[in-house]
């Protein structure tokens, strides 16, 4: 599921280099899952901020991604769309022998970091190989 697509938040920035990605993203405050999670105290959920760093990927990429491992997922702060309504995301990735992806990536607003990641990626399809 693309979740940029339901609305849920838009990318307002994006660079790609070899080395991976810099990204800045502008939440929907107003979007229907901020108000049933949580009324009154929206959060981005978890979920939302690893399905950001696969949207990422796929759109540097071009591809459908796997995540087939999640080696390390800390949430060091909750993201608020409204104390928060835009975030960087940095992803650093490197692409291995086996043609699966390791990438590094956090979240975050200045100083404030919401979230580390680390993880294995691949293809839902093997008839293409990675191209940076």
């Amino acid at each position: 599921m693309n979740i940029q697509a339901n609305n849920i938040y838009q990318i307002s920035k994006f660079k790609s280099d070899n080395e991976g990605i810099e990204a800045t993203i502008k939440f929907n405050e107003t979007h229907p899952i901020f108000s049933g999670h949580f009324p009154g105290n929206p959060i981005v959920p978890g979920v939302v901020q690893v399905q950001i760093i696969k949207n990422l990927m796929e759109k540097k990429f071009e591809q459908n991604l796997i995540l087939s491992q999640a080696k390390n997922i800390k949430f060091l702060s909750i993201i608020s769309p409204v104390n928060h309504p835009q975030v960087e995301v940095l992803l650093r990735i490197q692409c291995l022998e086996d043609n699966s992806m390791q990438v590094h990536a956090n979240i975050r607003s200045g100083e404030n970091t919401f979230m580390k990641f680390a993880g294995i990626y691949v293809k839902r399809n093997e008839s293409k190989s990675f191209a940076h």
